[in-house]
């Protein structure tokens, strides 16, 4: 992940990454590749050195930088973005963000504002989530179970 892209989620998704492998008491052992600019070279490296199976990206200069590299996505890595264009000719598998309902959803926050007469910026400001939707592409392969299939936390309730 780049620094930039780092610092403007406000490590939201750094640190996402870290908890969801601690619920799932996963080691420390595998990094997050951080970088200013990447470079197909390091690339390779932290592939080779960690033993990955798949990497997610931000965008699509991570991608064309392991094929100029000569490694076979998806026979030798998975591969998909976090942030997938909602274009009909991407072939990458990924999160697409459903901007088109992020837009919509958008507009009717606006009306609501606007017909409650309400100007500024709020005592107690609230926010909106679209979940993104994940598409699958040529890009990567099922192995095993889908884990987030299973629970997160045992939901059992002691009385």
């Amino acid at each position: 992940m780049s620094r930039q892209t780092d610092l403007s989620t406000r490590h939201r998704w750094y640190s996402a990454y870290m908890f969801w492998r601690k619920i799932r008491e996963l080691d420390d052992s595998l990094p997050v590749l951080f970088y200013e600019q990447p470079e197909a070279r390091e690339l390779k490296q932290w592939i080779r050195a960690n033993d990955i199976d798949a990497v997610a990206a931000v965008d699509e200069i991570i991608h064309d930088a392991l094929i100029a590299e000569g490694i076979s996505i998806p026979g030798d890595v998975g591969f998909c973005l976090l942030d997938r264009p909602e274009k009909k000719t991407c072939r990458i598998s990924g999160i697409s963000q459903n901007s088109r309902l992020v837009g919509e959803s958008s507009v009717d926050i606006l009306v609501g504002l606007v017909r409650r007469g309400q100007v500024g910026i709020p005592e107690h400001p609230s926010q909106w989530l679209c979940s993104g939707t994940w598409v699958v592409g040529e890009t990567t392969c099922r192995i095993g179970d889908v884990l987030d299939e299973q629970p997160l936390f045992d939901r059992t309730v002691a009385t």
